[in-house]
């Protein structure tokens, strides 16, 4: 066909439906091509941005301020992530965790109170955990000890004074004690180890001593017990503060409280010597009393006045306040501990085989320094 020759109409519209085709075919490639080069180009940018600026998954730096974190027994590395990210201390569970799963030594955090940062990095809060709680101050008061005693105790290795100490557990109406404890604090600070932290006052701590001896009584059912045993609550602890005076073995404790109850039982005056050092404010390990203390005027005397002092000399541990409310069956009236370096206590029914017994003590005591 010749440049001059005219295509029919037919043959035209072919011609110019095909370069159009083109056209759009180069329009939708170079499209394709621009939304894939702003693609590559955001991706860069994107990662130059988490490259030097953190990813939205992790915090960068080692945070600020602080925040208190407890992990408990057994947490596992899932359950620490979660605590963190709630607490505001890493951006993403998620990435914490992969974090302490990929460390050697993840496995290793202890349970404890941790201060940590908020928006720290998950590699600078896993550090901080790894590096173990802080350790916490504590003061164990020993089983038996009086008022005073824990006084002086908790003064002596904490830094609440004396006098703040004895103010809180004599200032009984702000001391939340059991309704039967009769306004006195002797009895119910319950002899175990506190911890001691920067929060520790003098008041929270005596509280505490409360709270733990309420918690061991609701356990061990000191209520309803009690009842049983045609007894108040307060009458057990009296009982159980004796029994954990005059026993030095615990498996005597049974057969301490089954004396008094047989010596009530009968209106035999109780004559606990540890009743009268009490009265007279001694506590230097001496078991035996003089006549003149046993003269001394004072409820608390239990020579002088029949049945129970009026309240607890001491401040017993679990295992007394169980002897009291299940005594050991016996019927012993007398016992006296016939050698103070074991502790062996003997027990008798009759005053002619108790005397024999207070013999073999003094016999004891020509040959130890003891006594």
């Amino acid at each position: 066909m010749s440049e001059t020759d005219v295509l029919p109409d037919g043959d035209r519209r072919r011609h110019t439906s095909n370069r159009g085709r083109g056209c759009l075919a180069a329009l939708v490639a170079l499209a394709v091509i621009v939304a894939a080069g702003w693609f590559a180009v955001s991706q860069g940018l994107s990662f130059v941005d988490d490259r030097f600026a953190g990813t939205s998954d992790d915090y960068a730096g080692p945070g600020s301020g602080s925040v208190e974190v407890v992990i408990p027994d057994g947490a596992s590395g899932r359950d620490i992530a979660g605590l963190l990210q709630e607490a505001g201390v890493v951006a993403d569970a998620e990435t914490f965790e992969s974090v302490i799963a990929a460390d050697p030594d993840g496995g290793s955090v202890q349970a404890g109170t941790y201060h940590l940062r908020q928006r720290m990095s998950s590699s600078g809060a896993l550090e901080l955990l790894l590096a173990g709680p802080p350790a916490k101050a504590t003061v164990t008061i020993p089983e038996g000890f009086r008022v005073e005693q824990v006084v002086e105790r908790v003064a002596a290795e904490t830094d609440i004074s004396a006098r703040a100490m004895r103010r809180a557990v004599e200032d009984t109406a702000a001391l939340d004690l059991p309704t039967y404890a009769k306004g006195d604090a002797e009895g119910y600070l319950f002899p175990a180890q506190y911890e001691i932290d920067d929060d520790t006052t003098a008041p929270s701590l005596a509280q505490d001593m409360v709270d733990r001896f309420q918690t061991e009584a609701e356990r061990s059912g000191l209520q309803a017990r009690s009842r049983r045993l045609g007894i108040s609550p307060h009458d057990a602890v009296t009982i159980a503060s004796m029994v954990q005076a005059e026993a030095s073995l615990a498996d005597d404790f049974g057969k301490v409280a089954q004396v008094v109850y047989n010596r009530q039982d009968i209106g035999m005056p109780l004559q606990f010597d540890s009743t009268v050092q009490y009265a007279v404010g001694r506590d230097d390990g001496d078991v035996f009393t003089g006549e003149d203390e046993r003269e001394i005027e004072s409820p608390y005397n239990t020579y002088r006045y029949p049945g129970l002092p009026p309240g607890a000399i001491g401040n017993p541990g679990l295992d007394a306040l169980e002897a009291a409310l299940e005594p050991t069956d016996g019927d012993w009236l007398y016992f006296v501990t016939v050698n103070l370096k074991t502790g062996e206590t003997a027990f008798s029914e009759s005053l002619e085989e108790h005397n024999r017994n207070v013999a073999r003590l003094r016999e004891y005591c020509t040959t130890s320094d003891l006594c």
